[in-house]
């Protein structure tokens, strides 16, 4: 069985300066990330499900053994 280790969200500005760079744009975290961790919970998923290009979006910024958890709608 593998693990996936990860973290609840990736998009936190409050981040930069100790695990994000201070001089990273919000558009690169998600790549940032995923060269560190395995695996993300997308919180934002709890109150609307993201578009298809959104999502597509996502998996071109991170490798194919990559792992989004969904949070279930409410």
């Amino acid at each position: 069985m593998k693990t996936f280790v990860g973290v609840s969200g990736f998009s936190y500005p409050t981040w930069k300066g100790m695990f994000y760079p201070d001089d990273l744009k919000s558009d690169g975290f998600l790549q940032f990330y995923a060269r560190r961790l395995e695996s993300v919970e997308i919180n934002s998923s709890f109150y609307a499900a993201p578009g298809s290009a959104l999502v597509k979006g996502w998996a071109e910024k991170t490798g194919d053994d990559f792992r989004f958890a969904f949070k279930a709608p409410k």
